[in-house]
């Protein structure tokens, strides 16, 4: 894979929570501690509702429509807005990241 600050999601990209985290959720923020390291992050209510969104595997495609469901704001805003979170998400490790390839060669 690129350099996490090169990466950019297409809307196949799936995404997942690395299992190498604790989290809990309290008031609609979310508080993640590493266990190897037991660095912690703190999560605003977007940023919570996306951990919880990435429970289970997701596409970049179905969290952008999710999330622009959900909030106001322009979808290229909401798209560049969550690329730009993840990247930040890969760098320190707390999610995990699969490209699909979903062409189709005929073979």
């Amino acid at each position: 894979m690129k350099k996490e600050a090169d990466w950019n999601p297409t809307a196949a990209t799936l995404l997942r929570r690395n299992p190498g985290h604790v989290s809990t959720t309290l008031d609609g923020e979310t508080v993640l501690m590493t266990v190897q390291t037991g660095r912690y992050y703190g999560m605003d209510p977007v940023a919570s509702r996306i951990w919880e969104l990435l429970e289970k595997p997701l596409g970049f495609g179905a969290l952008v429509e999710t999330l622009a469901a959900e909030y106001e704001g322009d979808r290229a805003v909401i798209e560049a807005d969550l690329a730009a979170f993840l990247r930040k998400m890969l760098e320190e490790n707390l999610i995990l990241v699969e490209e699909i390839d979903d062409s189709k060669d005929g073979q």
